[in-house]
């Protein structure tokens, strides 16, 4: 990818967290980065955290909720100019494998994403 097409695609991803997931990887520990995976449930999970300023959510394990967290405050943070982010969750080593969450997904994005850093 040219300089002008990654200018693009970066606009493009500041434009829409929808168009930004398409270069998100995660990870568990031990395993490899894998594509992010958007399952239908987090397309209305994301509509929410745009669009709602409170949810209220019965959340269980394994449907990728703290992933999203996780990734839409990367989001927030890279593409909107001072927009503080607070990641907590129910106990601190909790509100730390959130924010693992979020540097993970950094870690993978391609190196011409990075440039803000």
């Amino acid at each position: 990818m040219n300089k002008r097409e990654q200018l693009f695609e970066g606009e493009r991803c500041r434009q829409s967290i929808f168009h930004f997931l398409k270069y998100v990887k995660i990870k568990e520990p031990g395993e490899l980065a894998v594509d992010y995976i958007l399952w239908p449930h987090l397309v209305d999970f994301y509509k929410q955290l745009a669009n709602e300023r409170f949810i209220d959510l019965i959340k269980s394990k394994q449907i990728g909720i703290s992933w999203a967290l996780a990734i839409q405050a990367l989001w927030e943070i890279y593409y909107i100019d001072g927009w503080p982010v607070l990641e907590f969750s129910r106990g601190q080593v909790e509100s730390q494998s959130l924010l693992a969450k979020s540097k993970i997904v950094y870690d993978n994005l391609p190196d011409w994403m990075k440039i803000y850093t």
